[in-house]
């Protein structure tokens, strides 16, 4: 006896032809896994296993046949995402003329679908998503003007998605393991300016308290390291800037000094793609992994080496009230000449510099 059988997912289906698995470790430079490009690159779309609207979906194979008599044959449910959350979903299975058998499906998908475009979807010898790249601020003096650094930030998934910036800077031989972290209302409310948009949201969660523990890692850079915009808003299938910011501090080690941080992009979503009844359910801000970039700096203090052109030495000629401080003193580097009273000083004066004299009136003519 001969009875036909289907097999079918009631709403997250996919009837095209999903990509072949993953069997060896991709290059960084090649996406085409995850997003296909058209339009001369300008904008990106969805996989083929993926459903639009939701960024997530089922493929039965084979979905048709025939069975024979104690006959068994493996069906495989393949599940493609984009994006993360906890989906659900039924498996209906039909044989001839019998009651259909429902089965009910739950998968969760874990992750962060963002990448920075200097370094693309990478993978780890795992075969999972490993994006954490480091950016060079490179060696500068101490207190230039700030430095700044753009990337561009890749949204392959279909919803629109939020980062909301903290920037941090490692201290070496930190003792602390655990930040605890008490949010009281809405953790990263929508910001315009220096406002908040989303009154309604955070009124409705002002009695609302969330303690979150994370690994610690380092503490607030303040103004040392920071991003030009506290949120940036990455649109479905589309790219976004994000400028990261670097401010020399005023002084340093006579050597030099090396910074490193990072930064945290929490993730936000809109209501309506949180949670899609029967459907999916997602988290966001401190409940999903964040976009990271290592940040790296040093600074050095501004040095003026002079060579003399021959062993006779070099004569110089300058007026003293350069040389004169905010105190009535005068220091040249290294302590090579110090004068404490320059009363009697003319105005104009030229003098040999003497390798390591500090007598004042053999330099000086103080008479």
């Amino acid at each position: 006896m001969v009875a036909t059988f289907s097999v079918s997912v009631e709403r997250l289906a996919v009837r095209k032809s999903a990509p072949a698995p993953l069997t060896q470790q991709p290059k960084s430079a090649s996406c085409s896994s995850l997003l296909q490009r058209k339009g001369g690159g300008a904008s990106l779309q969805l996989p083929a296993a993926v459903v639009p609207s939701v960024g997530c979906g089922f493929l039965v194979q084979p979905s048709r046949g025939e069975l024979q008599a104690f006959e068994k044959i493996p069906v495989a449910v393949t599940m493609h995402a984009t994006m993360w959350g906890l989906y659900t979903d039924v498996l209906i299975v039909q044989i001839g003329d019998l009651e259909p058998m429902r089965i009910p499906i739950t998968a969760r998908v874990t992750g962060n679908p963002l990448f920075f475009q200097m370094m693309g979807p990478t993978f780890n010898k795992n075969l999972t998503f490993n994006r954490t790249p480091t950016l060079h601020f490179g060696s500068h003096c101490c207190g230039r003007p700030a430095v700044h650094r753009s990337v561009r930030v890749t949204n392959p998934s279909p919803v629109d998605i939020r980062l909301d910036w903290q920037t941090f800077k490692v201290i070496k031989d930190d003792p602390q393991l655990i930040d605890l972290i008490v949010v009281v209302g809405e953790a990263f409310p929508l910001l315009d300016g220096s406002s908040v948009v989303s009154q309604e949201a955070q009124d409705a969660r002002a009695d609302l308290i969330q303690v979150h523990m994370r690994q610690h890692e380092g503490f607030a850079s303040g103004s040392l390291f920071s991003v030009g915009s506290q949120q940036t808003m990455v649109p479905a299938l589309s790219k976004a800037n994000v400028t990261f910011q670097f401010v020399p501090p005023l002084t340093c080690d006579t050597d030099g000094d090396t910074f490193n941080g990072y930064a945290l992009g929490y993730m936000s979503l809109a209501p309506q793609v949180k949670n899609v009844v029967g459907v999916v359910t997602r988290d966001d801000g401190y409940q999903v992994s964040a976009l990271r970039m290592d940040l790296s700096a040093a600074v050095k203090p501004a040095l003026l080496q002079l060579e003399t052109a021959d062993e006779e030495g070099m004569l110089y000629q300058l007026t003293a009230g350069s040389l004169l401080q905010h105190d009535g003193t005068v220091s040249i580097y290294d302590d090579i000449i110090a004068l404490t009273d320059l009363e009697q000083c003319g105005s104009n004066k030229q003098f040999p510099i003497e390798e390591q004299r500090t007598d004042v009136a053999e330099v000086w003519d103080v008479d």
